[in-house]
C-alpha cells in the first residue's frame, strides 16, 4: 500500500509517496555530522528503511551522495534515469527536477548547500 504525503523543503513542495504498510513506522534517520555557522552548509548521515518515491519540480538544495546501503534509482525529467549502488557518489544540483525512487533500505552521506 501506499499514501502520499507532501513535503515543503525549503520552500517547495514535493510529492513522496512512502510505499510500506500503513501499519509500519517510516521514520527516515539523519545524523547532523557538520554544520557551518551560518547552517547553509551541512554534512549528514541519512537512512530510510522503506520504499520511497519522491517526485520534485525543483530540487531545493545543492546535494552531493554517497551510496552507503542500499540502491537508488534517480530520473531526470530533461536527461536519463540512473541506478545508483553501494560505494557510488552524484550530485543532486539545485533547481534540478526528476523523481527519486528507492525499493527498500538506503542509508547514504549527504553533502547539502542550502543557500
Amino acid at each position: 500500500m501506499s499514501r502520499q504525503i507532501t513535503v515543503d523543503a525549503h520552500g517547495r513542495q514535493a510529492k513522496r509517496r512512502l510505499l510500506a504498510p500503513p501499519n509500519k513506522a517510516i521514520t527516515p534517520l539523519e545524523i547532523l555530522l557538520h554544520a557551518s555557522a551560518d547552517s547553509k552548509f551541512v554534512v549528514q548521515l541519512w537512512e530510510c528503511r522503506s520504499a520511497v518515491e519522491l517526485d520534485f519540480e525543483s530540487y531545493p538544495v545543492d546535494e552531493f551522495v554517497t551510496i552507503i546501503a542500499g540502491e537508488v534509482v534517480v530520473e531526470r525529467k530533461d536527461g536519463p534515469s540512473t541506478t545508483y549502488r553501494t560505494g557510488e557518489s552524484f550530485m543532486l544540483p539545485k533547481g534540478m527536477a526528476g523523481t527519486w525512487r528507492q525499493a527498500g533500505r538506503i542509508r547514504k552521506y549527504s553533502v547539502c548547500y542550502l543557500g
